[in-house]
């Protein structure tokens, strides 16, 4: 199994970040969303630009322990891409293969530490690694959402 993590510290208490991302299906923090819509513990996410809609699966919730963790469970639409490196990778053998999981923990009273963490099954290190990237990016969206 790959592993890879994503973290920031953010200049907020944990509770505020958390009050910000604990809703599954509110991504105005997650750059570059088009749509995100929920339908029972399955949000479908489209993304600016590309023709592909991802539907996640909220495995795990735990508002005291801030974090939650899905897995996708389906694409719909073109599954190839060209990767920032240039690399040509197809998602659609994710399905079903993929965890990712955000946790948000207290540094300080008005500071915070968040990591996205990320699993997908062997053999997939291109992709593991663009998704890794894609995830910083998104805890550095995070950080200019909530201190803005």
């Amino acid at each position: 199994m790959g592993r890879a993590v994503s973290e920031t510290t953010i200049d907020r208490s944990a509770d505020e970040v958390w009050a910000t991302i604990r809703d599954f299906g509110f991504l105005d923090w997650y750059p570059h969303v088009a749509t995100c819509v929920v339908d029972g513990n399955v949000r479908k996410v489209t993304t600016e630009g590309i023709d592909l809609e991802t539907h996640e699966d909220l495995v795990h919730h735990d508002d005291q322990a801030r974090t939650y963790s899905y897995g996708i469970v389906r694409y719909v639409g073109p599954t190839s891409f060209v990767t920032r490196r240039g690399a040509t990778v197809d998602v659609a053998p994710t399905v079903g293969h993929t965890r990712a999981t955000i946790v948000v923990e207290p540094v300080a009273d008005d500071r915070c530490a968040v990591r996205y963490e990320l699993e997908l099954d062997d053999g997939f290190d291109e992709l593991l690694t663009s998704m890794s990237a894609n995830y910083q990016l998104a805890l550095e969206h995070l950080k200019a959402y909530v201190t803005r």
